[in-house]
Formats: C-alpha cells, sequence, structure tokens
C-alpha cells in the first residue's frame, strides 16, 4: 500500500469525522461558516453514520451465522452413525 493510499484509509475514519463536525460546530458559533455548508456538512455525516452501522450489522450477521453453522457441523459429527443411516433413510 503506498502512503497516499495509507493516508486515505487514515484520513477516512470516524475519528476525522467527529474532529471534523466539531470544527464545523465551531465555526457556526463563531459565525465563520454558513449555516446550509454546516447543515450540509450534518446530513452528509449522518449518511457515512448510518454506512458504518450497516457494516457492524453485516459482520454481526455474518459471525452469528458462522458460529450457528459450527454448532450445526458439531451436532452433526455428535451423531451416532447408526442414526445417520436412520436420517438418510
Amino acid at each position: 500500500m503506498s502512503q497516499e493510499e495509507n493516508q486515505e484509509v487514515v484520513t477516512n475514519s470516524l475519528g476525522t469525522l467527529r474532529k471534523f463536525m466539531f470544527e464545523e460546530m465551531v465555526k457556526l458559533r463563531a459565525g465563520d461558516t454558513d449555516p446550509t455548508q454546516a447543515m450540509a456538512m450534518s446530513k452528509l455525516s449522518h449518511q457515512v453514520i448510518e454506512s458504518y452501522k450497516v457494516e457492524i450489522a453485516a459482520v454481526v450477521a455474518a459471525n452469528s451465522l458462522k458460529d450457528r453453522n459450527q454448532n450445526l457441523v458439531a451436532n452433526l459429527h455428535a451423531i451416532p452413525a447408526d442414526d445417520a443411516k436412520v436420517i438418510g433413510n
């Protein structure tokens, strides 16, 4: 990974987003920014945060399915061979 690619990963984080949002609030209170721009940043930030929530939910769901599959495989291996023949009929 090049230094430019690495820098992009570092700047595209929730911490950086939080920093920019607080800076925008300070500018808005001081009258150093346009309220329309602040609202646009707020809406965009909300979308970014929602996308993080979707990613987190996907990871949780994938881990849950992985755990269920491991339990299913373990249970199938626990069935005695004679019972397996009955199930197969």
